[in-house]
């Protein structure tokens, strides 16, 4: 399909077909040519009866959004540099401090998949662990910028776990999540992202980026153990790619794509 004419009056891009290539145009048979007048046909009419019951220019937007559909632009371009992801939940919202790395672990998946993160640049998150113990009681009052510092980080992600809910009702679970997520550079130890010209510019503006995460609704029987921790570890594996999908432009839900766990 090629864009070939301005539709006035509307401000929208009519699309037209590209002409047939060469060797597509074989002789066919009459039934051939008769089935094709009739698929032609069909398809006019239906799109006439869009057109003329839907508003204004949104059937021709709906096509041009499912032919050439439009990425969401990333928040913030990361440098590609030594980088920590620091998951940080300290009031145990998450149930499971395994899904602390499982988040880390999934963010640096997804960012070295779409080419933001080289390999070579991303500090495991189990190096904390040791870093902890080294540090003792000190290690929860050490500020975000000296912990990349320690493991060698120029540029530490940080993700807050602020909301963790999995039950909605008796035999319902609706599990979602909200985390705050800032990007800390650890040797001038200041904010990236979101930046203080941002806040400065958006009232509304918070020094965090707020991630949602929810997954589709699920019933269970009985104490639904096995289910909550099945859910508990896809709703971290959401957070940490969602919370990727800050850094690096990708396409939204289009119509048609089967529903998300």
């Amino acid at each position: 399909m090629t864009v070939s004419s301005f539709w006035s009056g509307c401000g929208c891009v009519w699309v037209t077909p590209v002409a047939r290539p060469s060797w597509l145009k074989a002789p066919r048979c009459f039934l051939s040519r008769c089935a094709d007048r009739n698929t032609t046909l069909t398809i006019w009419l239906i799109a006439g009866v869009l057109l003329t019951t839907l508003p204004g220019c949104n059937v021709v937007g709906f096509f041009i959004q499912a032919l050439f559909p439009q990425k969401i632009n990333a928040k913030y371009r990361l440098a590609d540099r030594p980088t920590l992801i620091l998951v940080d939940d300290p009031a145990d919202l998450l149930g499971n401090h395994t899904l602390v790395n499982e988040i880390a672990n999934h963010a640096a998946f997804h960012l070295t998949e779409n080419k933001v993160l080289t390999d070579q640049h991303v500090i495991d998150p189990r190096s904390l662990y040791d870093l902890a113990a080294r540090l003792g009681s000190r290690y929860a009052r050490t500020p975000i910028d000296q912990i990349g510092r320690e493991l060698g980080a120029d540029q530490v992600i940080h993700i807050y776990v602020a909301l963790v809910k999995l039950i909605d009702q008796p035999g319902l679970l609706r599990p979602t999540a909200t985390v705050h997520v800032k990007v800390i550079d650890t040797e001038q130890g200041k904010r990236l992202y979101p930046s203080a010209q941002h806040i400065e510019v958006n009232p509304t503006a918070m020094n965090h980026q707020p991630v949602n995460v929810a997954l589709r609704p699920y019933t269970f029987q009985g104490d639904g153990r096995d289910k909550i921790s099945s859910l508990s570890r896809k709703l971290a594996k959401r957070i940490g790619r969602d919370t990727a999908r800050l850094f690096y432009d990708h396409l939204p839900r289009q119509p048609g794509d089967p529903l998300e766990d």
